[in-house]
């Protein structure tokens, strides 16, 4: 991604702009258009890599917890055991997402790409299958993407800046006053 040439980006009213080991303590996390996850690790061990640095619970307690409450709530227990190169981009972009929200964070930064599914159909197929998306409540979603249209589908307004100039607040692509 390009870094901003102007703005600012404010985490519980503090810039944390331009300062980029600041904005890590604050929890931002991004999650990449293809998820992000390392080739060499499984789905399990890459959800559970972030916790690595940071936790010191017993390997075989986060292990158990993945299996029983993230993986399912995220559609992805069948595929916890096989690398990133054996799934599909939509359960590598879901394995992003649920490694990003177990570090608790307070922003997730989601990168789009056309040639995948979006956003808002990833998230929706997980209402559909009757799992509510574990971890996203209270948390800021930032989608960066090059097409408004891949916004539709989205639960919540969002707030779109074309070519650095004012922001126009968008719902589900339709433009709205204020």
């Amino acid at each position: 991604m390009k870094p901003p040439r102007s703005g600012r980006v404010k985490i519980d009213e503090r810039s944390v702009t331009g300062d980029h080991h600041r904005a890590r303590q604050h929890g931002v996390r991004l999650v990449p258009s293809d998820g992000g996850l390392l080739p060499n690790l499984t789905v399990l061990r890459n959800i559970l890599y972030t916790e690595c640095v940071v936790e010191r619970r017993p390997r075989e307690h986060r292990e158990k917890e993945v299996r029983h409450s993230t993986a399912i709530a995220y559609g992805l227990n069948d595929v916890l055991d096989r690398y990133p190169y054996e799934i599909t981009v939509g359960r590598r972009r879901m394995a992003g997402l649920a490694r990003a929200l177990r570090a608790d964070p307070s922003v997730v930064v989601l990168e789009d790409d056309l040639d995948a599914p979006t956003w808002a159909a990833l998230l929706g197929a997980q209402k559909a299958g009757g799992r509510e998306t574990h971890g996203l409540s209270g948390v800021a979603v930032v989608l960066v993407t090059s097409d408004l249209v891949r916004i539709q589908g989205l639960d919540a307004p969002a707030l779109m800046f074309q070519g650095g100039d004012g922001g126009e607040r968008v719902a589900g692509g339709e433009g709205v006053d204020g």
